[in-house]
């Protein structure tokens, strides 16, 4: 069996193409594969390069799966079923912008951006307040709440999960400004109360070993709009790549690349072996950013399961072409959105916020609170360690340096996240 990268089982991969490149259309079924046939999954036959890149967070986009005989359909590859078996068809790399364009001189970047967005966002039939944007408050997800405002003037519902001290209160700032300005309902859900790992949510039943990291705190999101009548949800995934730098203008500027996240002491003989197999079987060049669709093959599929759709505008192949284009000024620190946001009023404070959005302290609490008592059972009981994959020599050093108040590692959560959800299925 196959599903797409959005997380839904595919039966067919149906596609219908048009200027703005593939839109796949699967029958869709809101679950994981994982869960789609967990009883016929076993932790005695998994995959171990797909493991190892769960395990090391060195995510690779491929039909791989934890398992040898489960394949993910990829954006714009075909999966064909005959009595001789399955054969998956990728199609050639995509094309994409190598280096950015100059600009005519009365060239508007910002208007271009917002005729772009209209036309993307409108293109989708969406009924009068049935409209949802996922609004952090930063300068991906207002851009395209801006436009999601001008196009549906019933009072979209605007969510967004709240971050907590110094970084939370900005957040409320900023999102009060944003929701005041484009009339949207609101509702916030408190990062501290929905902790990654608890024991009373998501992960209590069967669920994905790869899913979703703040799997807790969205999830009490997507129930919350999801029972206040919202059936499209626009997100603002894919502006961090649409504006990236490339390597060589980061490192003419002298801006230091961040090294790789490293592998961890707990890692098993099996793990370390594996890792150099981390780039095998890796698909084309896609349409859309790498890092967004693989962000949509874990979410997307828990958006369904509520009824919900969710659209990534941002991440629309042309737009896409659009930003990688721009000269190097208008993509550092993401100057296009923010000067968008400048121009239909906003203040500084949401153009500009001094302090970026990050979940890491929720992450450290989530792990000393529940991820410390996951990994001292690990050391009696392991699927991990009996399969070769973590060492319990070294793991069991780890967990007496984090219990006695060091400080743990967020890829500690890969450790523990994988081990619970491999339990929850096989």
């Amino acid at each position: 069996m196959v599903h797409d990268t959005t997380g839904r089982v595919c039966i067919v991969n149906r596609e219908r193409h048009s200027d703005h490149g593939s839109l796949v259309e699967p029958y869709p079924i809101a679950v994981s594969p994982a869960l789609a046939l967990r009883h016929h999954l076993s932790a005695d036959r998994l995959l171990d390069r797909a493991i190892t890149r769960a395990l090391t967070r060195r995510w690779r986009y491929t039909a791989d799966t934890l398992w040898p005989r489960v394949y993910r359909l990829t954006e714009r590859a075909a999966a064909t079923f005959t009595m001789f078996g399955l054969t998956i068809d990728y199609p050639p790399s995509a094309l994409h912008v190598l280096h950015p364009r100059a600009l005519r001189p009365d060239a508007d970047p910002v208007a271009a951006l917002g005729t772009l967005l209209t036309t993307t966002i409108g293109r989708l039939p969406v009924l009068a307040g049935q409209t949802g944007i996922e609004l952090s408050g930063g300068a991906d997800s207002a851009n395209v709440a801006l436009t999601v405002a001008s196009l549906h003037d019933d009072q979209a519902h605007s969510y967004a999960v709240l971050l907590d001290g110094a970084i939370g209160r900005q957040q409320q700032k900023r999102r009060a400004e944003i929701v005041g300005a484009l009339g949207f309902r609101d509702t916030t859900i408190r990062a501290a109360e929905h902790l990654p790992l608890m024991p009373e949510g998501p992960r209590v039943g069967p669920h994905d070993p790869t899913g979703e990291m703040y799997l807790e705190m969205f999830e009490a999101a997507r129930a919350a709009i999801a029972d206040a009548g919202v059936r499209v949800v626009f997100t603002g995934y894919g502006g961090d790549e649409n504006l990236s730098r490339r390597p060589a203008e980061r490192a003419a500027e002298g801006a230091e690349i961040q090294p790789g996240e490293g592998e961890m002491p707990w890692l098993g003989p099996r793990t370390i072996a594996a890792l150099r197999e981390i780039d095998a079987n890796l698909t084309p060049a896609a349409l859309s950013p790498i890092p967004t669709l693989m962000a949509h093959a874990v979410r997307n599929q828990r958006f369904l399961r509520y009824g919900i759709w969710p659209v990534s505008p941002l991440a629309d192949p042309l737009i896409t072409w659009f930003g990688k284009s721009l000269p190097v000024q208008w993509r550092r620190g993401k100057r296009l959105l923010r000067d968008r946001l400048r121009r239909a009023g906003f203040s500084e404070v949401v153009a500009t916020p001094p302090k970026p959005e990050v979940f890491s302290s929720n992450m450290q609490s989530g792990l000393r609170r529940y991820g410390l008592g996951h990994m001292q059972r690990m050391l009696d009981d392991s699927l991990l360690v009996d399969t070769g994959y973590v060492d319990r020599t070294t793991l069991a050093a780890a967990y007496r340096q984090f219990a006695a108040g060091g400080e743990i590692p967020d890829l500690l959560y890969e450790t523990v996240a994988v081990e619970q959800g491999l339990r929850s299925l096989c």
